[in-house]
């Protein structure tokens, strides 16, 4: 069993600033070196900033729950559109030859908070909509399926027990950990039927968002870990005629979620009372909701400092600023 700990990350108000400067301008007019140190220490204050909500700008999926003593109790689900192959391998396949459609989602091994053997469950939902934007972690998708959706469900685990061993190499070699779920074949018939109908459909993301607004991946079971996932798509399973008497198995990844399209895991958060306690007396980051820190630099004193010891043609081309945490 793999247990890996909750960490918050707390930031104690003091800071040093230092600069350094070695310049060499006008070295090919005269033989000349100007170099200005400047090395002292300032006092950098902050405090902490709740954040109850952030914006989506990933294209990773975080999936579970977990409730941490000191933390707190974290929930995310996620809703997402697909970026559309342009091409479906239409030549010697029939809609009768497509046997199943797998949602496929990949984590790297280690990405995940809590237990790696607990099982969980997820529910798997046909979007009824396309999803706005911008959007927020805070996003309810009420209004965006409907319960009698349910495509898909799933009992599932971090690990790769109970694969076949070929399988399980080729993850274990790639250090991936994969949770597939097998959705109904006659949607994967659906998606080839409207590729030879209307191909320019899955040239166009905007357009094939509006046939199919995406899925929405819930949690239906279970605690104890959350994935953070950073490739999801939608497979076809499907046999190939190459000639009259011979044939082939296929798998044909034909969508995928991209940075193009709109994704977003849909959060909920009760922090600890402790967190809540040590927010007020010192600044701390917690993520991915939670806290942020505000800082506040000493900008003029830096320069002051600065233009005291330098002379009038230095140039600052390097600048470090460290925080202990």
């Amino acid at each position: 069993m793999k247990i890996k700990n909750l960490f918050i990350v707390t930031l104690i108000a003091l800071g040093v600033i230092s600069c350094n400067e070695d310049s060499t301008i006008g070295s090919s007019i005269v033989n000349d070196e100007l170099a200005v140190v400047i090395d002292s220490t300032f006092t950098v204050t902050g405090h902490s900033v709740p954040n109850a909500k952030i914006q989506s700008r990933t294209d990773v999926q975080l999936l579970g729950i977990i409730n941490a003593k000191g933390y707190g109790h974290l929930s995310s689900e996620f809703v997402t559109q697909f970026m559309p192959s342009n091409a479906l391998d239409t030549v010697g396949v029939t809609v009768n030859d497509i046997d199943s459609l797998m949602l496929g989602m990949v984590m790297s091994e280690g990405q995940y908070v809590g237990d790696s053997i607990v099982p969980m469950g997820i529910d798997v939902y046909r979007l009824k909509r396309a999803l706005p934007y911008p959007i927020f972690s805070n996003f309810n998708p009420e209004d965006y399926y409907s319960p009698d959706d349910l495509i898909a469900s799933k009992i599932y685990n971090a690990t790769r027990l109970g694969m076949p061993d070929s399988i399980a190499k080729v993850y274990r070699n790639n250090k991936q950990v994969p949770v597939e779920v097998k959705l109904p074949v006659e949607l994967g018939r659906e998606f080839f039927k409207k590729y030879k109908e209307s191909p320019e459909t899955f040239n166009d993301p905007e357009r094939f968002a509006e046939w199919f607004p995406g899925l929405y991946i819930k949690n239906s079971y279970g605690t104890g870990r959350v994935m953070r996932f950073y490739n999801t798509s939608l497979a076809l399973h499907y046999t190939k005629h190459i000639t009259a008497d011979s044939t082939t198995h296929m798998r044909k990844a034909i969508m995928a979620v991209t940075p193009e399209v709109v994704n977003n895991n849909n959060m909920e958060l009760s922090i600890s009372p402790q967190i809540k306690s040590l927010a007020q007396t010192a600044p701390i980051v917690m993520a991915p909701l939670g806290y942020n820190t505000e800082v506040t630099l000493p900008a003029q004193d830096l320069l002051n400092r600065f233009r005291s010891q330098s002379g009038d043609y230095t140039v600052v081309n390097a600048m470090t600023f460290e925080v202990p945490a």
